[in-house]
This record gives C-alpha cells, sequence and structure tokens, in this order.
C-alpha cells in the first residue's frame, strides 16, 4: 500500500516512522533524515507537498519526499542538500520504487527531476540515469602529499607564534553563530553574500544542527587564536563517515592558513573517533584532493508522465 501525504501535519506525523526507516536503510545519509528535510521544509516551503508512504504489513517501509513547482515534483531538500534519494529498507527496491512515484504523480505532476543521487540509489537499477556531480571522498586516516604537510607545520607554528592557539570539537549548536560570522566575512571580502546570509537557510541550520546533536551527528570544528574564533567547519558524523558540509575564516588570518589548519585537525579527530572517510561533498575544488580524496559520482534520473504512466527518461 502507497499513501499520499499533501500536508505539513500528515509529514510531521510520520517524524517517528521516518527516524526508524533512515535507522534500517544502512546506505542513508544525513540529508535524507527528517531532522534534516523537514528544517529544509519549514524553512523553504516552495510548494506543495506530494509526498509517497510505502508500507508493507502496516509498516513504513519507503519514503520519496517530493514537492510540487507548478507541474514539475522536485525532491524535498534539492540545492542545499549534497544526497538525495527515497529510502526504502533492504529487499527488493525496483518495484516499491515505481509505486511510490506512481502515488506522487497523482497529485499533478508531469516531470521530476532527481539530482544528488549516490550509486546505491535504487534509481539506478530502473532509470537511465546520468552521472553529473562527484562528491570527493578520502579514507581516514588522511594520507596526503609531503608538501601539505610541510605548510601545516609552518602555518601553525608562525601562528602559535603570534598568540595562544587553540584547536576545539564541538557538538552543539552552541558555534552557529562564529559559523554565520566566519563565512560571511570570508565572502564579503570576495564582495558576495554568501549563502548563509539569508534568514531561510540559517532557519534551515539552526533546527536542522539542533536535530543532528540530538542524534549525536553534529560536529563543529574551530581554531581559536587569543580566544577568538578565526575558522570553523560545520560537518556530520555518522555510520563510520564525516561529512564536512560548511565553513568560514577570518580573512584578516588568511596568511596562517586557518581552513586548511583546520581541515587537518578535523581529519585527524574524525580518526582519532573512528570514522573510516571524510567525504568532502559536492564540488570538484582543487583543495579537496590535496587531502587525498578520490571523486565519488553522483547522478540525475528523470521522470515524465505520459498518458497516464511513468516513464523513466534519459537524464542531461
Amino acid at each position: 500500500m502507497t499513501d499520499l501525504l499533501e500536508s505539513d501535519a500528515a509529514l510531521e506525523t510520520l517524524r517517528p516512522e521516518w527516524s526508524a526507516l533512515w535507522d534500517r536503510c544502512p546506505g542513508a545519509t544525513p540529508f535524507q533524515s527528517p531532522e534534516w528535510l523537514l528544517a529544509w521544509w519549514h524553512a523553504f516551503h516552495p510548494g506543495r507537498l506530494a509526498v509517497a508512504a510505502l508500507r508493507r504489513e502496516g509498516r513504513l517501509a519507503g519514503l520519496a519526499p517530493l514537492y510540487l513547482d507548478g507541474r514539475a515534483a522536485r525532491p524535498v531538500g534539492i540545492s542545499v542538500s549534497d544526497y538525495l534519494d527515497v529510502l526504502i529498507e533492504p529487499g527488493p527496491s525496483g518495484e516499491g520504487l515505481r509505486q511510490m512515484l506512481e502515488c506522487s504523480a497523482g497529485a499533478g505532476w508531469d516531470i521530476c527531476e532527481w539530482p544528488d543521487l549516490p550509486a546505491s540509489s535504487p534509481f539506478l537499477e530502473q532509470a537511465p540515469a546520468a552521472a553529473t556531480q562527484v562528491c570527493p571522498v578520502a579514507a581516514l586516516p588522511a594520507r596526503f602529499r609531503p608538501g601539505l604537510r610541510r605548510n601545516l607545520r609552518r602555518y601553525r607554528e608562525r601562528l602559535e607564534r603570534s598568540g595562544e592557539t587553540v584547536f576545539e570539537t564541538a557538538r552543539t549548536p552552541a558555534p552557529l553563530e562564529d559559523l554565520f560570522r566566519l563565512h560571511g566575512a570570508r565572502w564579503h571580502a570576495r564582495g558576495g553574500p554568501g549563502v548563509l546570509d539569508s534568514v531561510a537557510v540559517r532557519a534551515l541550520h539552526k533546527e536542522a544542527a539542533a536535530g543532528f546533536a540530538a542524534r549525536g551527528w553534529l560536529r563543529f570544528y574551530a581554531l581559536r587564536h587569543c580566544g577568538a574564533a578565526i575558522a570553523i567547519i560545520y560537518a556530520f558524523a555518522c555510520r563510520e563517515r564525516l561529512y564536512l558540509y560548511l565553513g568560514g575564516f577570518d580573512p584578516a588570518f588568511a596568511k596562517y592558513g586557518p581552513s586548511t589548519l583546520l581541515t587537518g585537525y578535523a581529519l585527524e579527530d574524525a580518526a582519532r573517533e573512528g570514522l573510516a572517510e571524510a567525504d568532502f561533498l559536492r564540488g570538484p575544488e582543487r583543495y579537496k584532493y590535496e587531502w587525498g580524496a578520490r571523486d565519488r559520482a553522483t547522478y540525475t534520473a528523470r521522470m515524465s508522465v505520459v498518458a497516464g504512466k511513468l516513464d523513466f527518461t534519459v537524464a542531461t
């Protein structure tokens, strides 16, 4: 049986079962959790919900979180989420995926494009998905080039000579204001506003960070100089993977390489914690490969409704 959820109240009611389903899906990322996607929906609310919930013997077995933008369907969490996917508990998933998409299409969409799918997605078994993005991932402990190691040592020695230098790890949302300040300072120095200038984006992260902290997933790494935070990394840790989501630094300290220093600390701390991988998330920025990262492709699937029937087409 598949239910179509079109109201905020119906989606909120599903939260406990959604969390339990996430726990049963070993490949799921934090970006598919109710803590993240409900926070996204509360912050942006860009259309009308068209969420399909698959049930087997009464238990929630799958979830396709979609919303309508005119006659197009889009996944809840789009744009600010580095991985997007349906949730389907282990077992044959093809039939369940189609059932959920057909159910969601009953809300009135003609086309749906689902980006940022990991290689483990059930979409890849059903649809001719196209590789459209990469997420560089490094094994832990990180094995980076000797030149970077020398730079880390040099940066740290220079910074310590200029004042007290402390690295910290926090698992509460308290450092969010430092993140907003330092991320903004970096982008304002470049003449741009920065993504965190948006009231809606800040609201998303305030709610999601609180939810992730309750799950034990939240990590903030901070570099303090003479007591003040000069660099910060906002990350999530679960299922032996560290997701390095966002960061910022004070441009006045750029010559000391604060982001490089803090990334090195974050990777070392994650390895000490027992995490196996560091995921630098979407985008092939050059600095990610200096830490030994290797590309993992993400994919885009495209579906349309033709004469009342669901059709998977090639995404371009």
